[in-house]
């Protein structure tokens, strides 16, 4: 028990002491979510969110995103990123535009087509043409004496995500 305290929560009864704080590894429980512990808790800081500078004009074309539809499914791209597609007729150095954006993003904008975007199209560049890993296929049938071998690999493009044009 604490010095001076009966009840650790007797906050009326004292009304310039504060009880300790229960806590989980030693971080007060209900901050991490921003639910003050008990009434009188307040958030240290509030601008934790901003970005460093205070501008968020800083950071507007850094996380810009856009889903594209290539090979009958859908990707979330950014730029500089690398992805593999479904086997796209494009030679290794190549430059491709993939026209069909379903959505773009920036930020906390989001502009969604119906089913497309007009006007927006992804640039990209070819690295590698290759084939994924081996699928083993096996069939049995128990009792019967038949056994069936086989695989697949499927083919792949290797894309770099150059820019997003909106």
């Amino acid at each position: 028990m604490m010095e001076g305290f009966a009840d650790p929560w007797s906050v009326l009864a004292c009304p310039d002491r504060t009880p300790p704080l229960a806590t989980k590894r030693g971080i007060p429980v209900g901050t991490a979510i921003g639910i003050p512990a008990f009434p009188g808790a307040v958030r240290e800081a509030d601008d934790a969110d901003s970005p460093p500078g205070g501008e968020a004009s800083q950071l507007k074309g850094l996380n810009m995103y856009a889903v594209v539809k290539t090979g009958g499914k859908q990707y979330k791209v950014a730029a500089g990123e690398k992805i593999k597609v479904e086997q796209i007729a494009a030679d290794v150095g190549q430059e491709i535009v993939l026209d069909q954006v379903l959505a773009v993003g920036n930020g906390a904008e989001l502009t969604v087509g119906a089913p497309l975007v007009a006007g927006a199209s992804v640039k990209a560049t070819v690295v590698a043409q290759g084939r994924h890993d081996k699928v083993r296929i096996f069939k049995m049938r128990r009792r019967k004496h038949y056994q069936k071998h086989g695989g697949h690999r499927q083919h792949f493009t290797e894309l770099e995500i150059s820019s997003i044009n909106a």
